[in-house]
C-alpha cells in the first residue's frame, strides 16, 4: 500500500488498484491531480462555483466521495471538486482510488452512464457541451433516418424500433462526417433562436439536405423555418405562420411529426417547385403515414429555388 505522498511523487500512476480513505489533499496534491486531468468531460462552472462557496463558508463536509485515477495516471472522476478546492484555496478531504481501468469512466456518477453529449464533447476538441449535445441529438436522428428506424423511443411503424445509439457510434459518425461541425456553425449563425424548431432538428435536416444540394437546402430552410423571401400568397408562408405563431400547439404535433412534415414539404417542393403546395390541407404528417424520405430536387426545382 502506497502513501499519499508516494502516489504524488509518481503522479498518482500505479498499475495496482488501491484505495485510501479520508485523505487530505493539499494544494500541491490538487495541482498534480489537475495536471493529469487531460481527457475528461468539460467542467461544470456553476457546480464548481457552488462547491467553492460551500468550502469557503464551512458548509463542505467529508461524505466518502472518491477521487478516481486510472492506472495510466489520468484523472477520471473528481475534477469539479478539485477545481472548486483550488478556487477556494482549501484542502480537500476525500477518499482516493487509484489504479482503475480507464473504461470505468463511462459508468461513473452513481452507476449512471454519462450523457452522450458530455462524452462527445470530451472526444471532439474545441466544442462546448451545449454544441456537443446539439450535434449528438442531430446525429442520432440522422442515423435513425438513414437506417429507416423510428425517431421515437417506442416501437415504430411496421416493427421499426428506435436504436439505442452509443456515444462511440455518434463520435465515429462525426469523425467520418466532419462537415457536420461546419454545418452546426451555419445553423447557429443563420437560425439561432428565431424559430420554434430546435437547433438540433434544423441541423438534422440541413445535413441530410446537403447530401443532395447545399444551396437548395440552405434556401429551403431559410424559407421554411424563417419565412425569408416569401410573400402572402406564396407556398410556405402559411407553414411558417403555423410553426412560429401557432407553434403547432393547436395541432398537437409531436416532434417526430414536425420533422416528418418538413421532409414531406421538401419532397413536394423538390418534385414540383416552390409553388407545389397551395393550401394547408394534407401537409401535416400523421402518425399513421408511411415513413417519409428526402428526395433529390429536380433540375427545374433547383433552378426555381436558386432564382427565388
Amino acid at each position: 500500500m502506497m502513501s499519499l505522498d508516494e502516489l504524488y511523487e509518481q503522479n498518482f500512476k500505479t498499475s495496482r488498484q488501491q484505495s485510501l480513505s479520508e485523505v487530505q489533499l493539499n494544494q500541491l496534491h490538487i495541482e498534480k491531480l489537475l495536471e493529469i486531468n487531460t481527457d475528461n468531460i468539460p467542467p461544470v462552472v456553476n457546480k464548481i462555483n457552488l462547491y467553492a462557496d460551500h468550502m469557503i463558508n464551512g458548509r463542505w463536509m467529508y461524505n466518502g466521495d472518491t477521487i478516481r485515477v486510472s492506472k495510466d495516471g489520468l484523472l477520471i472522476d473528481g475534477q469539479n471538486r478539485l477545481l472548486a478546492a483550488k478556487k477556494a484555496k482549501v484542502n480537500l478531504t476525500c477518499d482516493l482510488l487509484v489504479g482503475l481501468d480507464e473504461a470505468v469512466f463511462n459508468t461513473i456518477d452513481q452507476g449512471r452512464v454519462r450523457q452522450k453529449g458530455h462524452l462527445v464533447a470530451r472526444d471532439i476538441k474545441n466544442i462546448s457541451v451545449a454544441d456537443a449535445k446539439t450535434v449528438t441529438t442531430s446525429v442520432t436522428r440522422i442515423i435513425n433516418y438513414t437506417e429507416n428506424l423510428s425517431q421515437t423511443v417506442t416501437a415504430g411503424k411496421d416493427g421499426r424500433f428506435a436504436s439505442k445509439l452509443t456515444a462511440d457510434k455518434v463520435i465515429e459518425f462525426i469523425h467520418r462526417n466532419s462537415e457536420i461541425l461546419d454545418q452546426l456553425e451555419i445553423v447557429k449563425k443563420e437560425f439561432s433562436n428565431r424559430c420554434s424548431i430546435s437547433r438540433a432538428i434544423i441541423l438534422y435536416l440541413y445535413h441530410l439536405g446537403c447530401r443532395f444540394d447545399e444551396e437548395y437546402t440552405y434556401k429551403y430552410l431559410k424559407k421554411m423555418v424563417l419565412g425569408i423571401g416569401l410573400k402572402e400568397g406564396e407556398t410556405l408562408h402559411f407553414f411558417h405562420q403555423i410553426l412560429n405563431d401557432i407553434k403547432a400547439k393547436n395541432l398537437r404535433w409531436t416532434t417526430s411529426e414536425k420533422e416528418k412534415t418538413f421532409i414531406k414539404v421538401w419532397s413536394k417542393i423538390a418534385v414540383k417547385g416552390l409553388f407545389a403546395i397551395n393550401s394547408k390541407s394534407k401537409i401535416k404528417c400523421t402518425k399513421d403515414e408511411d415513413y417519409v424520405q428526402f428526395i433529390k430536387p429536380s433540375d427545374e426545382s433547383l433552378i426555381q429555388m436558386y432564382n427565388s
